[in-house]
């Protein structure tokens, strides 16, 4: 607040009006403390709520909005572990496939299920299920 950092203060006080939100969906108290994954989870949320903020702004050619987005969005991922890259998920995918056995394209969930299990908190959901898309088509 002393350095008046706009956008950090903004993206601190989303985090902690998620992890609020978060421990009201547990039936927990706001003094009460949530585990790391389910921190993580919140903070994965206001991520995915930024990029789907910045798709929308971009077509309304609202460029300052875009701008404010973007800066939380770059505060918000410092707060999460290294994400993985697309070559990276790719290869996590073919090693379960051949762990599961999976070849058949129908079997496709099953294998984007047991990958993000895996990879929890490492890699978005939408690269995921690209990768399993290109390994079963």
């Amino acid at each position: 607040m002393k350095q008046q950092d706009k956008p950090r203060l903004r993206a601190i006080r989303a985090i902690l009006a998620e992890l609020t939100n978060e421990l009201v969906r547990h039936n927990k108290k706001p003094q009460e403390q949530l585990p790391d994954q389910e921190v993580l989870t919140a903070i994965n949320r206001l991520v995915k709520q930024r990029r789907d903020s910045i798709t929308q702004y971009q077509q309304a050619e609202r460029d300052e909005l875009v701008k404010e987005e973007e800066e939380e969005l770059q505060i918000l991922l410092g707060y999460l572990p290294r994400q993985l890259s697309y070559q990276e998920i790719l290869q996590a995918a073919e090693e379960k496939q051949q762990e599961l056995g999976l070849s058949q394209p129908q079997e496709k969930g099953k294998l984007i299920g047991a990958l993000m299990k895996d990879l929890q908190g490492q890699a978005d959901g939408a690269e995921v299920k690209k990768a399993v898309e290109e390994l079963l088509g």
